[in-house]
């Protein structure tokens, strides 16, 4: 008698799950991407004191790109549905929201750390509200590191670096995608104050006061006073599809708050931040299990900050704003032979910085170029499991510091203190999708 009990209250907290999936359709998916690699970087130019901060070769487990995901949707009649995705990223080496590089994942850890929306979807197309990615996705146009192994060149997501489009996964995004009409579609987006309550930019100097307006002012005991929440991201992305061929660019302007400061000798410099990025992807399918893509970026910052405490050699920089541009190119190619065995090779360059100053071009712009290549193989054990091999190695000039992207998946972190350091990352992996 006990057992029928226990039998009918299971199947009563079983019913209701089944019941709501016959009006909403919902499938569980995710993906597990691990393994073993070799990082280091060194070669980093000396810095004050003469101390190199290269990182040196050391083994790590790590994984990168691991989620775990909710999505689905809703027929609500008249050719309309509703549509949901709730995205969380998973380190499921260490369980914790910090990952290979140190620093941490926000795009793991955390429940809908991944793309998580809501939206309406018809014939006009769809609209999404949520966290979003903006620019730096490539489609199957690049899927050498989102797909395939365990990264790539750095910069083919829109540039890593001195010059980067400082846009990635955001939060608090309106999006609207247009119907596809002969191939072509293209999504329009929005983010309202992308600084999302950080502190307003002010830094303390010398002795901190309480004196709102002095170049003493005191970041950490008036970081709400007087903020400005002005900040905003926009986006474009168009895409096509031609036989063999693709397409897709992608534009995004990102306007810091007007709180943003900058500073010379004990002088304010009130100065609004702006990115302005343009990125062009192209594909062509040269045989159905092969294909060569090219993607190139330009990158603006207009009243970028450029820090007083960056040496070289120990030349000290003058501290102000600079108005700074960088191009990036990369060309990836991809071939299945046999069925199962995937080989993948990317080779690319980070050009060097313009539009420095006469007082800071020795330290920022002069010798900041980058070279990227990456190798790698994959064997696909079946259509959800993989295992695969890649090599990949930034060499960076004296004043660049790029780092692999994504994930926090840096050997470093580099930065200022260790700029001139090659990364370089020899990796085995597993992948799992489900």
């Amino acid at each position: 008698m006990n057992n029928k009990i226990l039998a009918a209250a299971v199947a009563g907290v079983f019913a209701a799950p089944v019941a709501f999936a016959q009006s909403t359709n919902v499938e569980l998916y995710g993906r597990l991407n691990a393994g073993i690699d070799n990082a280091s970087a060194t070669g980093a130019t000396l810095t004050t004191g003469g101390v190199n901060q290269d990182y040196k070769a050391r083994m790590r487990q790590w994984d990168t790109g691991s989620r775990l995901g909710v999505r689905g949707s809703e027929d609500l009649g008249n050719g309309l549905r509703a549509i949901f995705q709730i995205e969380s990223g998973v380190n499921s080496d260490n369980g914790q929201l910090s990952s290979q590089g140190g620093q941490t994942n926000a795009s793991a850890g955390v429940l809908g750390s991944r793309p998580t929306w809501v939206g309406l979807e018809g014939s006009f197309g769809n609209v999404k509200f949520g966290r979003q990615d903006i620019y730096w996705g490539n489609g199957t146009i690049n899927q050498t590191g989102p797909n395939h192994v365990n990264t790539d060149l750095p910069w083919v997501t829109g540039g890593a670096g001195r010059v980067s489009a400082g846009v990635t996964r955001q939060s608090n995004v309106v999006a609207y995608t247009t119907p596809t009409v002969s191939g072509l579609n293209a999504t329009l987006s929005w983010s309202p104050d992308t600084n999302a309550g950080g502190a307003p930019g002010i830094t303390t100097i010398g002795t901190p006061t309480n004196t709102p307006g002095s170049t003493q002012y005191n970041n950490a005991e008036n970081a709400a006073a007087g903020k400005n929440t002005n900040a905003q991201l926009l986006g474009l992305t168009a895409r096509g599809a031609f036989g063999p061929f693709q397409a897709q660019y992608d534009f995004v302007t990102k306007t810091g708050t007007s709180d943003q400061t900058a500073f010379g000798t004990l002088t304010v410099v009130n100065a609004t931040p702006r990115t302005f990025a343009n990125k062009l992807g192209l594909a062509w399918r040269y045989v159905p299990a092969g294909q060569i893509s090219l993607i190139a970026t330009a990158i603006h910052l207009q009243n970028a900050t450029v820090s007083s405490s960056e040496q070289i050699a120990g030349s000290t920089m003058t501290a102000g704003l600079e108005n700074l541009n960088q191009n990036t190119v990369g060309v990836t190619w991809e071939h299945l032979v046999g069925g199962n065995m995937l080989l993948l090779a990317q080779y690319g360059q980070m050009m060097s910085v313009k539009g420095c100053s006469a007082a800071n071009a020795a330290n920022v712009c002069d010798n900041s170029k980058a070279t990227g290549y990456m190798a790698g193989v994959r064997y696909n054990l079946s259509k959800r499991t993989a295992v695969f091999a890649s090599y990949n190695k930034v060499s960076n000039g004296s004043n660049q510091y790029a780092d692999y992207a994504g994930g926090a998946y840096q050997v470093g972190p580099l930065g200022a203190t260790n700029k001139g350091a090659d990364p370089q990352i020899v990796a085995v992996g597993m992948q799992h999708n489900f």
